[in-house]
């Protein structure tokens, strides 16, 4: 694959796997090629971030792994996640018009709800990023019954704002499978050409929101109020603490009032 061009995605469907970022791992290891898809109606153990279980048992959603062996350097792995949530948010915008935005580092939301999260893995070997795996679940629908009493407060579907802003269904998963490939494919050609800050500028408005307001770290030195300011190119998020220093989040939890929104560490 040149590195400008937008990759051919090859696409494996599975009717159920515990997890399709642990069997895209499994593929990467047994050297699929880069732009490997899997796809799965069910999964029996979705992840989300830090091993919390993402709630992925009925096919009510979108669920789905991307196989990619970038040829960029590693420090901006942290951006193919970002990536895939810039894709998702404008897919869902041109797709149903939805008024999704993107929330750092891996949420993607919906009036304040939470609609599809991603998790992104990778495995590194001296300088080389030898590939990565970006999981994407989103909630097409809500399960039957509705969401589980502790997400029902955090958690929506596409099609509940679809039927609400529109009065329309939302978009069939095909569909949506479709329009956030080829929005991915595009910005993973501007990574993999240099072209990081276009990406980046990209995904910075569409965290609009979430941006230049205070929230609340709490990591491994403790818990402090910082004011959110921007992203680094490497897909980081820079806050200002209260003695006026920015500092750089990789990992940390970060929350807005009482609920939390991210999770990462903080690098001074």
């Amino acid at each position: 694959m040149m590195a400008w061009m937008i990759p051919h995605f090859r696409i494996e469907r599975l009717d159920e796997v515990d997890s399709t970022n642990s069997y895209a791992r499994a593929l990467a290891e047994a050297g699929a090629p880069d732009g490997t898809v899997v796809v799965a109606e069910r999964q029996t153990a979705g992840r989300g971030r830090l091993g919390r279980e993402w709630h992925s048992s009925g096919d009510f959603g979108l669920w789905f792994s991307l196989l990619l062996r970038p040829e960029f350097e590693p420090q901006f792995a942290g951006m193919l996640g970002i990536a895939a949530g810039v894709a998702v948010v404008q897919s869902m915008r041109s797709l149903v018009g939805a008024r999704a935005v993107l929330k750092w580092p891996n949420d993607v939301l919906i009036d304040g709800r939470k609609v599809c999260g991603i998790l992104s893995e990778g495995r590194t070997v001296g300088q080389k990023l030898e590939w990565a795996v970006i999981g994407v679940g989103i909630n097409v629908t809500a399960p039957e019954g509705g969401f589980p009493s502790e997400l029902e407060d955090v958690a929506t579907s596409l099609a509940q704002h679809c039927a609400a802003d529109i009065g329309a269904p939302a978009p069939d998963k095909e569909a949506l499978l479709d329009s956030v490939l080829s929005q991915f494919g595009a910005r993973y050609a501007m990574l993999s050409s240099g072209n990081v800050r276009a990406v980046r500028d990209e995904a910075e408005e569409l965290m609009r929101s979430f941006l230049n307001r205070r929230v609340t770290i709490r990591g491994q030195s403790g818990t402090m109020e910082v004011r959110t300011l921007d992203l680094s190119e490497d897909g980081a998020l820079l806050v200002e603490l209260d003695g006026g220093e920015v500092a750089k989040i990789t990992a940390a939890d970060v929350s807005i009032g009482t609920r939390a929104c991210a999770r990462g560490e903080l690098d001074a």
